[in-house]
């Protein structure tokens, strides 16, 4: 049940509109960007079922899909740099956690202080 319709975008690159294999919906088409040459790289995605395959440039005007293939390993690299910047920004976020949980039980500890000298000061008040 695979269509073969095509569409222009803006820049008058023509898509081929296709049908996922898994669930034969539409594919919706997706642009991952920008690349190194600051270019998008375009990619089908069924929201569906989730099946994924990037589309494979065949000559200037025609965008045919590629077989697929993992995203992680055809990932374009700013993906990459931004999964490397949330798992530096979660390890930053953990380690903050743990300062204030520390500071927590430091404050904890200096109102169990207080409370004790509180507690002592009343005693030595009434027994003399």
């Amino acid at each position: 049940m695979n269509s073969s319709h095509t569409s222009s975008s803006s820049k008058g690159v023509k898509i081929e509109k296709k049908n996922c294999p898994k669930c034969t919906k539409r594919f919706n088409i997706r642009a991952a960007g920008p690349t190194a040459t600051n270019s998008f790289r375009l990619y089908y995605k069924c929201d569906d079922c989730g099946c994924f395959q990037w589309c494979k440039e065949k000559n200037d005007d025609v965008i045919e899909i590629n077989n697929g293939g993992e995203v992680h390993q055809q990932a374009p690299n700013y993906i990459q740099d931004l999964k490397r910047k949330i798992k530096e920004q979660t390890n930053v976020i953990c380690e903050l956690r743990k300062e204030v949980t520390n500071l927590f039980k430091s404050i904890q500890f200096i109102v169990k202080l207080f409370i004790l000298m509180y507690l002592l000061l009343v005693y030595v008040v009434v027994v003399k």
